[in-house]
């Protein structure tokens, strides 16, 4: 600006930021203790999330919120093992037969043991 003779006002309309932007400072105090922190627990506990840490630290006096403890679990490039959903077999599923009987409790119970010896659960 001191080259052209040129104020900042004017600098700024035609870089195309607002006078607030050039002012600014950042006031964001640095992550290297809260990552040194976070890396202790975080290779002490292999199992434990973004959110458990976060809980961890908070415990601790760390006043850091979630969104910056994902942040900086993001940008080291950690993550916990999804489990994989356990799979059930492809297998031919048959209606149960209902025995006809004469009364309908005598229905329903009759139904039951069919129910259940089918299933295994009454041998």
């Amino acid at each position: 600006m001191t080259e052209r003779a040129m104020g900042v006002t004017r600098a700024c309309e035609l870089v195309g930021i607002s006078h607030s932007l050039f002012r600014y400072e950042s006031r964001r105090s640095d992550d290297a203790d809260l990552t040194d922190r976070m890396t202790a627990i975080a290779a002490q506990k292999r199992r434990y999330g973004y959110r458990r840490i976060h809980v961890l630290l908070r415990r601790e006096g760390c006043l850091a919120n979630h969104k910056r403890t994902w942040r900086l679990y993001n940008k080291a490039g950690w993550s916990v093992r999804k489990r994989k959903c356990k799979r059930i077999a492809a297998v031919e599923r048959k209606p149960l037969r209902c025995r006809q009987t004469r009364t309908k409790a005598g229905r329903w119970i009759l139904s039951l043991m069919g129910w259940l010896t089918a299933s295994g659960f009454a041998a």
